[in-house]
């Protein structure tokens, strides 16, 4: 068991300033898990495995409705909420109707939950079952159960409804009364519509809101997403023999995958009834057949100025029932000419079908905004994400060449260098909004065709998984690692980096280089380093994150598009000190963990899922203890 107590600390000046005010989202967690095997024969073994967990983050909370949310409110010269001195405005300026926006924050604002189960139980057999030969055999079933619900979600055709409220007596013979109804309550008298006056203080307490007109206003818009997996796969691997340089080792097996996805929504999100959300019902299944071959053929070994050689290669067939048949396959090599130097080699086809989301996601809305080239504005409209079943897999062409070095003259080191080039065709991905109207704009008319547009001003846009014609990357990965006693213990250090050269999406009418676009992801430097120091039963361990500098949009100009394009770079350093007390020969351990050792800010910028991890939260503390029963 472990148990924790957590104190973020607040983006501060003060060296270690600590707050006790929790700024991190609260969860809930819950995770169980089981295992039970014997032995078949002496050599083989089976097993049965399960889990289950359980994840409830939140709930998150919006900031106030506003009209951004809302849409701007239809106001008439009768509307029986409306202050006499504006009327009087609106008759003297012959204006039968205004239109208002309103920053709500008597309504309060949505409030966002998820709740996230998982459930997955295996069989299998595993073990030697004669000449040497291991089998790997299981079957797994899965399932994950996602609910997510969006409370006091704007009902679109209620919000003008409940706004436009009348005197019924002054609005039915001319007479008041003071019985405030909706306007459309005097046509359609069972339409349940209960005014709203929205003419009040725009501070939280006192309100003039009351509580019904927000009833009818609001809604809970709510989806349960069930996934389920089930497979079946069977693998057999030995050396069944020799060539003259040793054992040539062989693997081969089967696997089939069935994957479905079913989404049940309420009846006012199918309808696209609220303002936020409306994820729609779906339903699909897809299923995938492999068999596959891999080998290690030793071709020397320390055959003088030959040294050690051996090549390896893998073919793999691939059915999926959704795009056909394809065969994936990879060569490579590994050469050591001399002890303590090793270079190697790949070349592969690879492949990946769009996965059961990609292919059936429901559409899901989104308030967002752009800048549109075609009018010099910056709009804000509805956007819907969605999957796409005429999706096609995505194919790669990949080349990595490396070197490995571990030198005698200095033990514990090791230095390695890969330089990768990958093509894929057929990409599939999503674009941002931004890149959507600008590779329109440069005259990709597949792309215009996910835009609407009303008088010019775009009023939508959907964002659905596309095949993009081509990704192409290349960069260099970094490794360095060191072991060797320092005092009365031993240290460790450990140090990868990534180089990213090019980062190029292709449309087949526009190829943008991302390398160095921080909002997609792709600082050309990131990098981490773990440093650790043992005595005894005492650990201390750091693991620092470099995420490099960048722009925030590499299609941006200045000063047109943005006033500053850069972002700077960030290092993040978290700390861990533990101690093992050992008490009757099971692990009882304390520890003491310190996140973002140095309060490092990120960047004041908004950045898509799939960025660079920054830290949000600031120096965190957390204390606790694991223990073995």
């Amino acid at each position: 068991g472990t148990s924790t107590h957590v104190l973020p600390g607040r983006f501060d000046d003060e060296p270690w300033g600590l707050s006790l005010a929790f700024s991190a989202v609260p969860q809930k967690k819950a995770t169980g898990y089981a295992r039970l095997s014997w032995d078949v024969t002496d050599t083989l073994a089976a097993y049965a495995t399960g889990i289950i967990a359980k994840n409830e983050p939140g709930p998150f909370y919006s900031s106030p409705h506003n009209s951004l949310i809302t849409g701007a409110l239809t106001i008439r010269q009768d509307n029986a909420f409306l202050p006499e001195t504006i009327r009087q405005q609106m008759i003297t300026l012959g204006l039968p109707t205004i239109s208002v926006g309103r920053y709500s924050e008597d309504f309060g604002g949505s409030v966002v939950s998820r709740v996230n189960e998982t459930y997955r139980a295996v069989i299998g057999l595993q073990g030697e079952i004669g000449g040497g030969w291991l089998l790997d055999a299981y079957a797994q079933y899965g399932k994950n159960t996602n609910v997510f619900t969006i409370e006091r979600n704007v009902i679109r055709a209620n919000m003008p409804l409940a706004v436009d409220a009348v005197d019924e007596g002054l609005a039915r013979n001319g007479v008041v009364n003071g019985n405030i109804v909706c306007r459309s309550t005097l046509t359609n008298p069972g339409n349940g519509c209960i005014p709203l006056n929205i003419f009040g203080p725009f501070t939280r307490r006192p309100s003039t809101v009351s509580p019904p007109g927000l009833d009818y206003v609001f809604g809970t818009s709510r989806a349960e997403l069930d996934l389920e997996q089930k497979v079946a796969a069977i693998s057999l691997s030995g050396e069944p023999f020799s060539t003259w340089a040793g054992e040539v080792s062989l693997a081969a097996g089967a696997e089939y995958r069935e994957e479905s996805a079913d989404q049940t929504v309420d009846d006012l999100s199918q309808a696209s009834a609220f303002a936020l959300g409306n994820p729609k019902a779906l339903s699909g299944s897809f299923n995938v057949k492999e068999a596959f071959a891999e080998t290690v053929v030793p071709l020397a070994e320390d055959m003088g100025w030959l040294g050690t050689l051996d090549l390896n290669g893998a073919i793999r067939y691939t059915d999926y029932s959704t795009s056909g048949s394809v065969v994936t396959w990879k060569v490579g090599a590994n050469w050591e000419p001399v002890e303590g130097l090793r270079l190697r080699a790949t070349r592969s086809r690879d492949i990946r079908a769009p996965n059961i989301l990609e292919l059936f996601s429901s559409r899901v809305q989104t308030t967002a905004g752009v800048l549109d080239p075609f009018t010099n504005s910056s709009p804000t409209f509805q956007a819907f994400s969605l999957g796409n079943q005429s999706l096609r897999p995505e194919e790669a062409d990949t080349i990595a060449v490396g070197v490995v070095l571990q030198p005698n003259f200095v033990p514990g080191l090791q230095l390695s260098v890969d330089y990768y080039n990958i093509e894929v065709m057929e990409a599939i991905s999503t674009l941002s909004l931004q890149d959507i109207v600008n590779r329109c704009f440069a005259g990709n008319q597949e792309l215009c065709g996910l835009i609407t547009r009303v008088n010019g001003v775009i009023t939508e846009m959907e964002n659905p998984y596309l095949n993009l014609q081509s990704l192409k990357t290349d960069g260099l990965d970094l490794e360095v690692s060191y072991r060797l006693p320092v005092g009365p213990g031993n240290f460790s250090a450990r140090f990868l980096a990534n180089r990213v050269f090019t980062y190029a999406t292709s449309d087949g009418v526009t190829e943008i280089d991302r390398a160095g676009d921080i909002n997609a992801g792709q600082p050309k430097w990131s990098g981490n380093a773990t440093l650790g120091y043992q005595i005894g039963s005492f650990n201390a361990f750091a693991d620092i994150s470099y995420i490099g500098k960048g722009k925030y949009d590499v299609t941006y100009t200045l000063p047109t598009d943005i006033n500053d394009n850069t972002i700077g770079s960030r290092t993040f350093v978290n700390l861990q000190l533990s101690y093992d007390l050992g008490i009757g020969g099971k692990e009882q351990e304390v520890f003491f963990n310190v996140s973002n050792l140095f309060n490092e800010r990120p960047p004041a910028i908004f950045v898509f899922s799939g960025g660079p991890n920054y830290d949000r939260i600031g120096r965190a503390f957390r204390v606790g203890v694991r223990f073995t029963l």
